[in-house]
């Protein structure tokens, strides 16, 4: 958000692992009347993982410019390159009337949480044992998943209280060769939980979240597919 109506510079500048860098910049104009979200992955503006000499990214700067002057926090990105098995994506209303994202790259657990109805039927003449006597009325279901975070900064677990307190979650579930996804509005369950341990470093954290709907079909066959 900014205090008053102005043209500035979006800076995205990489750096690889031999030193080098590329950086990305695009005039934007602010207005006072809105609230701006910029997307900072490098990938995503035309900047490679890796450079004609080998190197990987290491990190990424991201600040806004006006002037010749910084305007915005500057903030520095590290890049990830471990492999994940099975990464997911969580996407959440933080307090600041945005959407963000938190990576999950440690375990995950699905587990499907049914409920129902059974009726008791008499018994009826000339009925085998075949003939239940119990049947059932009605019968739901809803996902539920166990999140770890996987290693995390200990400075970087606070992040976390926007997403345990948010009251819209979307998570975001890879296919098996993590080329598309699927998104489904889920709860992020209440509970007490440790983010900050003075005593003894806390590096993970395991969440549970449940699906924000109760049906007789499954979480694949409602949710909706986006790239």
């Amino acid at each position: 958000m900014v205090i008053a109506n102005i043209s500035a510079v979006f800076h995205v500048k990489a750096y690889y692992f031999d030193e080098t860098f590329e950086e990305y910049t695009k005039s934007v104009s602010l207005d006072t009347d809105y609230l701006y979200e910029f997307n900072c992955n490098p990938v995503h503006l035309g900047i490679d993982i890796e450079n004609d000499d080998g190197s990987l990214l290491n990190f990424f700067d991201v600040w806004l410019e006006s002037g010749g002057s910084e305007i915005s926090d500057s903030r520095r990105f590290q890049y990830d390159h471990r492999n994940f098995e099975r990464p997911l994506y969580l996407f959440y209303a933080n307090s600041m009337g945005g959407i963000d994202d938190m990576f999950f790259g440690g375990y995950t657990i699905e587990t499907v949480d049914t409920e129902g109805n059974i009726l008791y039927k008499p018994p009826q003449k000339g009925d085998t044992v075949y003939e239940p006597t119990l049947i059932t009325a009605n019968k739901e279901g809803k996902s539920i998943y166990k999140l770890n975070t996987g290693y995390r900064n200990t400075d970087s677990m606070p992040d976390l209280r926007d997403l345990l307190v948010s009251r819209q979650a979307w998570l975001v579930y890879p296919n098996k060769a993590q080329t598309g996804y699927k998104l489904t509005p889920v709860i992020v369950d209440p509970g007490s939980l440790d983010i900050l341990d003075r005593k003894e470093d806390l590096t993970e954290l395991t969440i549970s979240v449940s699906e924000a709907h109760i049906l007789r079909f499954g979480f694949d066959n409602r949710i909706q597919s986006f790239s």
